[in-house]
């Protein structure tokens, strides 16, 4: 939600009243949490109106109503393709060493998650 809003999570900037962002943030139709300092096209704009609904049933109170992160990275997958950073500036990195991409990252991640299914599939059937 910080992304798409450009807010912090709680914000005391604002005399006698805390603003919560998840609460604010469900209270507000996607054109009014929006960034106005967010510069993009319609391509970016629907990638940002995913991640803004789903930003939303994360912040369901009861915690069954929330996704699991199976559904998360399903939704996030496939703008993990559309979206092209661009190359970060050594200053913006903050010290952050960054060994693989986003979409090498996602795929490591993607193949320890079917070792993981196949050591549960072997323990299982012993």
């Amino acid at each position: 939600m910080g992304m798409i809003t450009g807010k912090r999570a709680l914000d005391d900037s604002q005399q006698d009243n805390v603003i919560n962002l998840a609460e604010w943030f469900i209270k507000q139709s996607f054109e009014n949490v929006i960034d106005p300092a967010m510069k993009m096209d319609e391509e970016g704009l629907e990638s940002f109106r995913t991640i803004a609904e789903l930003a939303r049933h994360c912040c369901e109170k009861e915690p069954n109503k929330r996704p699991d992160m199976r559904y998360v990275v399903h939704v996030l997958a496939p703008l993990v393709e559309i979206w092209k950073p661009a190359e970060p500036d050594a200053d913006d990195m903050h010290g952050m060493d960054l060994p693989m991409s986003l979409p090498e990252e996602m795929s490591k991640w993607k193949n320890l998650e079917g070792m993981s299914s196949i050591l549960e599939d072997t323990i299982q059937e012993n």
